[in-house]
């Protein structure tokens, strides 16, 4: 029984000192001057992270930061975003919301049977 609460006791203190800042990581976080200082609007970790990467990216004027994941998705989780993003446009096309319009439920039916 003493190990075990010994082990959570030792893993909560090591999760609250990390989240607190208590331990440095080796990679100072710092802005660089050049950026806008509004995107992103917090600066931490995965930020600079993604800076150093080349995977922080602006449009033209400056209004919109993007940073693109660094997870590689296999083919299969591919397929299922594709799939995700075919059925979300079909959901806001103007023809789906004219349907919801006439019919707030038609795309209930399928469930009923």
């Amino acid at each position: 029984m003493y190990p075990i609460a010994l082990s959570a006791a030792v893993f909560t203190v090591s999760m609250f000192a990390t989240e607190l800042g208590a331990f440095k990581t080796n990679e100072e976080i710092s802005r660089p001057s050049h950026l806008p200082k509004n995107l992103p609007l917090e600066w931490g970790p995965f930020e600079q992270e993604a800076y150093n990467n080349g995977r922080l990216s602006y449009n033209s004027d400056s209004s919109l930061c993007v940073i693109q994941g660094n997870r590689k998705l296999s083919s299969q989780h591919a397929k299922q975003v594709q799939q995700y993003n075919e059925y979300f446009d079909k959901w806001n096309s103007d023809s789906a919301q004219l349907l919801r319009e006439k019919n707030p439920t038609w795309y209930m039916k399928k469930f009923k049977k």
